[in-house]
């Protein structure tokens, strides 16, 4: 995804038939590619266009159709069979389903893949020299170390034989070194690269401000250079090291322009955000939950998003520019807080219809938009800042210091985890190798054929990658059991209960699985070992239960998986099941049942206490809200979802 133009050259020679002048945002999920159209000028943003659905127990491919001129806006799902027609525009948080969220033109204006970017030669004369530059930066500890590993004194002869090369690799004295470049490769980097960039920010990018949004080259590349500096895998590995909640991730922005306060209780998945951080303007105490995308751009002005003091920005929530969310006011989960818009003090927002969110309570200061509210109060203290910063709380709180160094030494021991198989592999390899040809050691032993070499690799790895996979699962379900034990519903704040430290713990402890942009889980999607992971923690699982098929990209994977039960022949896409509430940092665990025969499809998602009956189908980026009933055999849509249909009838 080096431009536009090869993005699409790419998903053309994949099968999909995309038209001229379409841009689509590098973080678009987009699969099935022989069942996808795009027409003329088309704009998708990064959202969901794919062929796959679940129907009812079986895989549903249908076409997607997005016409000319059209744009889907940014966390929307375009549904198979379902397209968006010529010169209409999905707006963000929507679905194809959602056609009066189409109507309005304006929600183009939103989409970033509109965005003008620099052209060729600023790119290849600036951009791409400043972002390989950093990348240097960065790998400088990995290269002295290899260099320290070339100059060894133990490397007494030159690699002039296919013998030599193997007999320098499988030697037993390289361990460390493969060892400590991975130990860096997780640790040193991230912070490396959070440095350069916050210096490049501060010294070369320079402030942004709000007003119109200039087309000069100069600033579309300062607008380029944020979105790959800052990205959220960028500062979400740094909060793995310094705490995800904590006010490391504070300093973070705080380095990189934005106002933050204190107190803030931040999400364990970083959010997205469009990288203007000082129109970004956070209260204390505000509360945050996880995939959540915040964006200061349109296509044609910056404009700034403020969040007062004791906000609650729940999970998967979209905050566009200009918006502002008033003091201890609520935006739930899957909630969008529209262009321009002022939530009031003290009110409750949930779901998204037609790029609108619902209120549930319009709060203390109606029709009036208050002057900002950034300071903490007694109104707006949360449980969480009482507990970890005020030090008031029924049990021993962990330090930030003591955060930092368990969080350190979790990301030593996924390095070491993903480590391991390559290294062992090679030793193993050598000692098979060994009894095979009954020779002592490779550096006087005849040359070995390729095959046997090959065949003694792949064996090696095949056990040691198994090893691997063995381990994490017993990491994770033995610090599950040890450090969270046997769930139980009820209320858990921070500051009388000791459940959401050891969670905190349990789900740093969890980044284990991750390693070279895969999750160990991604080998289980929708295989019976997934729903045996599952059992293993505690969630009650009927058989032929199918889970996660296109894996848990866009959705936290099942949170409590000891709270849920879930019947015979259901399935689970990139769903969200959750059975926590963090409103305002009160923290309570509330158990949800799922029946026979069920369907949730992606991006579908039910809260605490809710209950799907046997037969029924949650349809894409569809809400249960909290307590909510689905009952047997119906469908539903929208957020908050309602029955549109009975799954019988259901064409």
């Amino acid at each position: 995804g080096i431009s536009n133009k090869s993005l699409n050259l790419y998903y053309r020679l994949m099968g999909a038939v995309i038209g001229n002048d379409v841009s689509i945002n590098v973080n678009c999920d987009i699969a099935e590619y022989d069942l996808i159209y795009i027409g003329d000028g088309a704009s998708i943003d990064a959202s969901v266009i794919r062929g796959f659905a679940l129907d009812n127990g079986c895989m549903l491919l249908g076409h997607i159709f997005v016409g000319s001129r059209a744009s889907v806006g940014v966390s929307s799902v375009v549904a198979p069979n379902v397209g968006v027609p010529s010169h209409n525009h999905l707006g963000p948080a929507s679905t194809s389903y959602d056609l009066a969220g189409m109507s309005n033109k304006s929600v183009e204006r939103l989409n970033s893949s509109t965005f003008e970017e620099p052209n060729f030669m600023t790119l290849a004369c600036i951009g791409y020299p400043v972002i390989y530059f950093i990348g240097a930066i960065c790998a400088l500890p990995e290269a002295a170390l290899l260099y320290h590993l070339l100059c060894a004194p133990w490397r007494a002869h030159e690699l002039q034989t296919l013998m030599d090369t193997i007999s320098w690799f499988m030697d037993p004295r390289r361990i460390p070194f493969f060892f400590g470049l991975r130990i860096i490769r997780g640790i040193v980097s991230p912070i490396l690269t959070i440095i350069a960039s916050v210096v490049i920010k501060r010294f070369v990018i320079g402030p942004f401000k709000a007003g119109a949004r200039e087309l000069t080259q100069k600033e579309l590349l300062r607008h380029w250079l944020m979105e790959r500096l800052c990205s959220r895998e960028t500062i979400s590995d740094v909060s793995l090291l310094v705490g995800k909640h904590y006010k490391g991730v504070s300093w973070i922005y705080r380095l990189l322009g934005a106002k933050v306060g204190e107190r803030v209780f931040w999400s364990g998945s970083s959010n997205l955000f469009s990288g203007e951080f000082d129109l970004l303007e956070i209260g204390d105490d505000v509360v945050f939950g996880s995939r959540s995308a915040i964006q200061c751009s349109t296509k044609d002005t910056l404009e700034p998003v403020r969040i007062c003091a004791g906000a609650n920005v729940a999970d998967t929530c979209i905050l566009l520019p200009g918006c502002t969310i008033g003091k201890n006011a609520v935006l739930g989960s899957s909630s969008i807080a529209p262009y321009r818009w002022y939530l009031p003090e003290a009110s409750v927002w949930f779901g998204s219809k037609g790029s609108e969110p619902i209120q549930l309570d319009e709060g203390l200061d109606v029709g009036r938009e208050c002057p900002l509210q950034l300071c903490g109060d007694s109104s707006t203290l949360r449980p969480f800042g009482d507990a970890f910063y005020n030090r008031k709380a029924t049990y021993f709180v962990w330090p930030l210091s003591l955060v930092i160094i368990m969080s350190i030494l979790i990301s030593v021991l996924r390095s070491v985890l993903h480590a391991m198989p390559m290294i062992a592999a090679l030793q193993l390899a050598k000692h098979i190798l060994f009894y095979w040809h009954d020779f002592e050691d490779f550096a006087s032993s005849p040359e070995i054929s390729h095959v046997d070499i090959f065949v003694a690799l792949i064996f090696s790895y095949n056990i040691t990658h198994m090893s691997r996979m063995m381990l994490w699962f017993c990491f994770e379900v033995c610090g599950k059991w040890t450090l969270v034990g046997q769930r139980k519903a009820g209320g858990f704040n921070w500051n009388t209960s000791s459940y959401p430290q050891r969670w905190s713990m349990y789900t740093t402890l969890t980044s284990i699985r991750n390693g070279g942009g895969l999750s160990m889980l991604d080998f289980f999607n929708g295989t019976p070992y997934m729903a045996y992971f599952f059992k293993a923690l505690g969630c009650r699982v009927g058989k032929n239960v199918c889970l996660y098929p296109t894996g848990c990209r866009h959705q936290p994977i099942m949170c409590e998986p000891d709270l849920v039960e879930i019947g015979e022949g259901s399935v689970i896409d990139d769903a969200a099941i959750v059975c926590h509430l963090n409103t305002k940092g009160n923290f309570s665990l509330v158990p949800i049942r799922i029946g026979s025969n069920v369907t949730m499809r992606k991006q579908a998602r039910i809260q605490q206490g809710g209950v799907i009956e046997n037969g029924s189908m949650v349809l894409e980026r569809s809400l249960v809200m909290t307590g909510d009933v689905v009952e047997q055999d119906d469908v539903w849509l929208g957020s908050p979802a309602q029955s549109i249909a009975k799954n019988d009838k259901l064409c």
